[in-house]
């Protein structure tokens, strides 16, 4: 049905002399339209436009369609992109089409992306950056940057079981990291303000992370490298990220023991699992089982949730196979199982490994790890001489000598008073305060 103002033009239209019909008539509607649009009366705008498109597939008029259905008081942005994607297959270097394009993708896509996407829609974000970015440059008249994040924020929280690396390397490629935020920015978590990292040290840790699940190891060195000497202050433990990645990609071309020097400085900093598992890998590869031993079993007896280990428990487990420790290695993967059933996690492929069944708990193979470490190295006994720093922290006398502790080395998680005698092993760690090495009580249990 033709509406009241379309018909008033085409009779407007066709009032005009004779010889004004025919193509001049087509530039009249296709003027007067343009003026609608650029007066914001997108509507009737669109009215005329889709009667010029009906015969002429002029590039401004699917431009001024898709962007009047754009702009709309309820945008209609289907239609939108419809006319955007004509105009961009028949004309592919028109850049005001391809910005608009973005700009509308962004609208329907990206600006408010539900909590509860399923992974399919979560894989359609990326192809829909990855499409986008093949059209349009980074640059601040685009959203390439905002979508690109975007999407890849969804893919690290709804495809976590199989993340698409590929396709996120393939975004970041896009990039331009010259042009990146360096911006931080603060954000409430928990009632607490926290320095958020900026795109430009996000882009970094993404693109090191999936260069290094694709096997780019060249590559992901290079990206290492300049992360670590571009970037002025981290958050997020994203430089012992980085740090580590870089150990892997050593590690992987062959040089274990650089792979080595760097782990063992970053235990200093942070005594987590995941580095200390990677220590054990670079000392199996290097072959010193004994520091292997230990690496593996001071990563499991970190503070971090066993759930989060239990990739780590299957490859001491398989690392004990391979040593001819077949109990042991039999009660890591009857641990792994009972993790993973209480998860509700799939244990197909740990049961395949089980030849023994055993009724395992954490208490029992903490122990055992304890004493792995204990039968591995020096072994110091003495008494609590002091407890400080609001009961965080003390020194243990031995020897005549004093060992500074930190409450949480204690194993158990077992309160102690001045006075209690204690065995421990001596470690390397760093000094916060002074900026250095030094060294301290560690694995500390009564006796």
């Amino acid at each position: 049905m033709v509406s009241a103002y379309l018909k008033s033009m085409q009779n407007f239209i066709l009032k005009r002399p004779k010889r004004l019909l025919g193509g001049i008539r087509m530039n009249d509607f296709k003027q007067k339209a343009r003026e609608l649009k650029d007066s914001q009366q997108y509507e009737n705008a669109i009215e005329l436009y889709e009667k010029v498109w009906e015969t002429d597939k002029d590039k401004w008029v699917g431009y001024g369609l898709a962007f009047c259905y754009s702009k709309k008081a309820v945008p209609k942005l289907d239609e939108a992109i419809f006319f955007s994607k004509e105009v961009y297959r028949a004309n592919p270097d028109f850049k005001i089409n391809k910005d608009l394009l973005a700009r509308i993708l962004n609208d329907k896509y990206f600006r408010f992306i539900s909590e509860n996407i399923t992974t399919e829609e979560a894989n359609q974000l990326l192809d829909i950056v990855i499409y986008m970015g093949s059209i349009v440059e980074h640059a601040k008249e685009t959203p390439l940057e905002f979508c690109s994040f975007r999407a890849i924020k969804a893919a690290k929280k709804h495809l976590k079981i199989k993340f698409p690396d590929k396709k996120v390397l393939e975004i970041l490629l896009k990039l331009d990291t010259e042009k990146l935020s360096k911006d931080n920015y603060e954000q409430n978590i928990n009632g607490r303000k926290m320095e958020i990292q900026s795109n430009y040290e996000h882009y970094y840790a993404l693109k090191t992370a999936a260069y290094l699940a694709l096997g780019k190891y060249e590559d992901c060195l290079l990206c290492c490298e300049e992360a670590l000497n571009k970037i002025e202050v981290f958050h997020h433990d994203n430089d012992i990220w980085i740090k580590q990645r870089k150990a892997e990609c050593l590690l992987n071309i062959g040089d274990g023991k650089q792979a080595e020097q760097i782990l063992k400085e970053l235990v200093l900093y942070k005594e987590g699992f995941f580095i200390l598992s990677e220590l054990a890998k670079v000392y199996i590869k290097l072959q010193e089982q004994e520091k292997a031993l230990v690496a593996y079993c001071r990563a499991l007896l970190t503070k971090e949730p066993y759930y989060k280990k239990v990739s780590v428990i299957e490859d001491f487990g398989g690392f004990l196979e391979e040593l001819k420790l077949v109990e042991e290695s039999q009660l890591h993967y009857n641990l792994a199982k009972k993790i993973r059933e209480e998860k509700g996690w799939s244990t197909y492929k740990i049961e395949q490994k089980i030849k023994k069944k055993h009724d395992v708990s954490t208490n029992i193979m903490r122990e055992i790890w304890l004493n792995k470490i204990y039968s591995i190295n020096k072994v110091v006994e003495g008494k609590i001489y002091s407890i400080g720093g609001n009961g965080k922290n003390g020194f243990i006398e031995y020897s005549k000598e004093r060992q500074f502790f930190l409450m949480k080395n204690i194993i158990g998680g077992n309160y102690i008073n001045i006075g209690d005698k204690v065995k421990f092993v001596i470690v390397e760690s760093f000094n916060k305060s002074k900026q250095i090495k030094s060294t301290e009580a560690s694995y500390i249990t009564k006796i």
